[in-house]
């Protein structure tokens, strides 16, 4: 070996061990014969950010359960925030419905019900037929396009989960049904509409994920999404509007069923 490669590991070896010991990720790079070493460097949201995101998911998985107290000093604890990015992030959380504040005693994660439930349930039936209908008749090809895509990445997400794991639990299987729908609905042309969808939807997710984890749903639900997706782009709307309608109403009765048995 030439000594300018025995020099080229030296320094590659030291800047991985430098980088390892320092938590910034990397990869190796081989153009012409020759070795690079790419740092990634990683942009820093706002704490303010983070905390909203730490918290916001795990009142949306499950992770804090429903109707607990969020005192400052163990949120700090746990989640390595001062008070004032926390502060901030709960009251942004509780513009969103999903924390609630009871005067002096502080902040608390959102409480659940089956009225409440029922209630959400029942307006995204409405909201979702509208977007589906003005979508068939407004989507071209490249809004199938991203329909296909999407449930692709849906079907890959859940082909990769280990058997026997329950994909209604899992949060990036949630996420890429979040995304199919997005792009289900994306060519409809009303941003109120998909404005207040998007925030009942995480509202949904929040209850089916509280579910799922309790007593999780092993069944796939791929069948009826493709069923979906023919009727769409086949633009039969009918068709279409009743396998959305039976699909949600499938995905909310095992929720209205644990909902109804917390105490």
């Amino acid at each position: 070996m030439h000594f300018f490669n025995i020099l080229q590991y030296f320094f590659i070896i030291y800047f991985l061990t430098k980088y390892w010991h320092n938590n910034r990720p990397f990869f190796l790079l081989e153009t012409n014969g020759k070795i690079m070493l790419k740092i990634l460097v990683p942009t820093q949201a706002p704490l303010s950010e983070q905390a909203y995101n730490a918290l916001r998911m795990d009142i949306l998985s499950g992770g804090i359960l429903p109707g607990a107290q969020l005192k400052l000093d163990k949120l700090n604890k746990d989640y390595g925030f001062s008070s004032s990015p926390l502060r901030e992030a709960l009251n942004r959380l509780v513009s969103e419905g999903m924390v609630t504040t009871e005067g002096k005693r502080g902040f608390f994660a959102a409480t659940v019900s089956k009225k409440e439930f029922e209630d959400i349930s029942r307006l995204m039936l409405l909201l979702d037929a509208m977007a589906l209908q003005e979508a068939i008749e407004m989507g071209d090809d490249a809004w199938e396009g991203s329909v296909l895509s999407a449930f692709h990445q849906l079907e890959r997400c859940e082909g990769r989960l280990a058997s026997g794991i329950s994909y209604s639990s899992d949060v990036e299987w949630a996420t890429r049904y979040n995304s199919f729908f997005a792009a289900l609905f994306s060519a409809c042309s009303s941003p109120q509409l998909m404005q207040i969808r998007s925030a009942l939807f995480q509202h949904s997710e929040r209850y089916r994920l509280i579910a799922a984890r309790a007593k999780p749903d092993k069944k796939s639900k791929l069948g009826e999404l493709k069923k979906l997706i023919n009727a769409t782009v086949d633009r039969e709307m009918q068709k279409a509007g009743n396998i959305l309608k039976n699909h949600l109403e499938q995905m909310a009765a095992p929720v209205i069923k644990y909902v109804s048995q917390m105490k």
